[in-house]
């Protein structure tokens, strides 16, 4: 999907840039300037157009032709838009296309506003900016994307921006068969929408659609087949908060000219050669190592490389797709998915070990195998070997990764599309162990109540496994301590006024590959007076945390929980002594179960203090539509129980404080009386 639409779906323009370079003069080789091709049929303007909606801008006809029987992909859109208020002018005097000139060309057909029934031609090679961006730098990718900007004169309210462009080419490392998506709806209104496939009707070509109700009209003529979609009044598609990352709530439509997955293979057998030289340094490191079996060789080479070859991915052109060889990647000390993961079965192969990459999806994950048959449908790139009965599947980018191979975070994923010799399908994807996809949480805070105007201290101990640890481990690499003191300063801010750090965060690798974070803070009144008494109360922060509900609770789509997570979160109180505390008889235990999470609750009382005991458990991935309001009662029920207060008497001086008071304040009453 090119630049603009997916602007256009977001509903804003954006050029916030990771970077960008000075603007370039117009290369001919970039960009050029043409009449609207001679095999494209412009769809119709509307005869009459909408202005009831409430909008800045209005989208009334959008018009995209990708013609496939040629000697190069050509992608055809053609734009108009009204512009019906004052702030919808910033947009739609700003025309960004987006290419990249490693294999693509622009060519600008027509660009004019209609004013008053007249045609004003705005189309000022002058005026034609362009850019490189980057903004995947933060992911660790460069790309070389570049932009061709125009920014419009003389822009007013009422006037119709259109303008027309194709981008000729594609990335030649996908091969000779063409594949697609084009989204039906966006994101706002859409007066007129028209879609176009041109394809040879000689060569396999196959379509589905998701998520809509319109109909392709499916025609050939003279060898030539169009696929061809037209719709009006196209209502916006309003997107909710926490919906899974693998749920589509656009219309779409899919083709492809891949037949089936084994065509797929037969591509990327391509760019994985398996006869790959493993590098002279990670042989010699590798012969230094003593090994109890082969797994253990495999967990130290998986998170040697992890560790030691950091992220990064110069994706431009046929390097977008193809791996550098394991060498290349070792003296670089960096690489992306696909140059980290033929390193690592490099590296397995030498260990005797049958590795071979795997190609996954990191947004399709659930519903990849509802997709057709492409190279389109990943993203991402891991390892495969069948070790002992078992699959086992090993991301070479997940850094942080401590413990036996076998209980090392899991990806987030259910398919992926092995490459080896005879593949013809996804493998549903399963980890070797339930520890590779679970966590626990295990925090203790514990309150000593300050006597006498002292402050009281809160200490914290929480201890992380499974994939929370991985996580946290990556939290601290890339804040680093001091950052990651003040994190965790503002966190308990929400809950304590007056709350100071005692000491940086203690940090400690426990044996079961668990992380230990430790903590320490003064509090001053941690006890809040209330009616003559003491109160303090402390909260279930890392369960208030998980259970935050959404923004938009009258949903359509389905709500992503957190994977599976266990947090136990343990409460003392201790106060200067026992007698201070106002006990309220005995409390019953909390415990309330649900088919997306299991909660309970409960209170002790021992010589030291007090201690309640919280625990929560996910149960599923997702709450679907048609339940979230039940699932929200049950949120009702657990916000009921996410704090607990206790009743203190005031310190002792100050009781002594207050017996003066009220003495001195009955002989002044009884003065006045007299």
């Amino acid at each position: 999907m090119n630049l603009t639409i997916k602007l256009l779906i977001n509903t804003v323009f954006l050029f916030a840039l990771s970077m960008a370079v000075q603007a370039a003069d117009l290369d001919p080789d970039k960009i050029g300037f043409s009449p609207v091709p001679t095999w494209v049929e412009l769809a119709p303007m509307p005869a009459t157009i909408n202005t009831d909606e409430p909008l800045d801008v209005l989208y009334v006809l959008f018009d995209q032709q990708v013609n496939i029987n040629r000697d190069k992909k050509v992608s055809f859109s053609r734009l108009s838009q009204k512009v019906m208020n004052q702030q919808g002018l910033a947009h739609a005097a700003k025309l960004e296309i987006g290419f990249a000139p490693a294999y693509q060309k622009i060519l600008i057909h027509e660009l004019h506003v209609l004013r008053d029934n007249k045609k004003l031609d705005r189309l000022v090679k002058d005026n034609i900016k362009l850019f490189q961006q980057e903004t995947a730098l933060d992911k660790g990718m460069y790309q070389e994307v570049w932009q061709a900007l125009v920014i419009l004169d003389d822009i007013r309210v009422g006037d119709i921006v259109q303008y027309s462009y194709s981008v000729v080419g594609s990335n030649p490392v996908l091969g000779d068969k063409h594949f697609g998506t084009a989204f039906l709806d966006w994101g706002v209104p859409l007066q007129n929408y028209h879609y176009k496939l041109i394809s040879p009707a000689g060569e396999h070509l196959s379509y589905q659609l998701e998520n809509t109700q319109v109909k392709v009209q499916d025609t050939t003529n003279n060898g030539v087949r169009v696929l061809e979609i037209n719709q009006t009044n196209v209502a916006p598609v309003l997107l909710e908060d926490r919906f899974p990352s693998w749920f589509n709530p656009y219309g779409t439509f899919e083709y492809t000219q891949y037949k089936n997955w084994q065509q797929v293979n037969d591509w990327a057998m391509t760019l994985y050669p398996v006869d790959q030289a493993l590098p002279d340094e990670l042989k010699a490191l590798l012969a230094k190592q003593h090994f109890d079996n082969k797994l253990d060789a495999v967990t130290f080479v998986t998170q040697w490389i992890q560790d030691n070859v950091r992220y990064f991915g110069i994706e431009t052109g046929t390097n977008s797709h193809r791996p550098s060889k394991p060498g290349e990647t070792l003296t670089r000390r960096y690489g992306d998915c696909k140059d980290k993961t033929v390193l690592l079965n490099t590296a397995l192969r030498h260990l005797d070990i049958d590795a071979t990459p795997a190609l996954v999806s990191t947004v399709l994950t659930h519903s990849l195998n509802k997709r057709l048959p492409s190279p389109g449908a990943f993203n991402h790139v891991i390892s495969y070997f069948h070790y002992q009965g078992k699959d086992h599947w090993v991301d070479a980018t997940m850094s942080g990764q401590k413990g036996p191979v076998t209980e090392n975070s899991f990806p987030d994923l259910k398919w992926g599309f092995v490459v080896k010799p005879g593949s013809s399908g996804l493998t549903s994807m399963k980890p070797v162990s339930t520890k590779q996809t679970s966590a626990v949480v295990d925090i203790e805070e514990t309150l000593t109540v300050g006597d006498n105007g002292k402050p009281s201290i809160l200490n914290v101990k929480t201890r992380y496994s499974g994939w929370k640890a991985r996580q946290m481990r990556s939290y601290m690499s890339s804040t680093g301590a001091t950052t990651a003191t003040q994190d965790h300063l503002n966190f308990y801010t929400r809950y304590f006024d007056n709350i100071e750090a005692e000491n940086p965060l203690k940090v400690t690798e426990v044996a079961n590959n668990e992380l230990l974070i430790e903590s320490a803070y003064r509090i001053k009144d941690a006890a809040k007076a209330v009616a003559g008494r003491n109160e303090v109360t402390l909260y279930a922060s890392t369960i208030i945390d998980e259970i935050q509900p959404p923004q938009v609770r009258q949903r359509k789509y389905p709500y992503a929980l957190t994977g599976e997570l266990e947090i136990n979160h343990r409460l003392n109180i201790v106060p200067s002594d026992m007698n201070d505390v106002i006990w309220r008889g005995e409390v019953a235990p909390v415990e309330i179960k649900s088919p997306w999470f299991d909660y309970s609750v409960a209170v002790n009382k021992n010589e030291q203090g007090i201690a309640v005991d919280f625990r929560y458990k996910t149960l599923t991935e997702q709450v679907r539509a048609k339940d979230f309001a039940t699932y929200l009662n049950k949120l009702d029920e657990i916000d009921k129980s996410l704090a607990y207060s206790v009743w203190l008497r005031k310190d002792r001086d100050q009781r002594s404080r207050d017996r003066k008071k009220d003495v001195r304040n009955l002989l002044q009453s009884l003065m006045k009386k007299s």
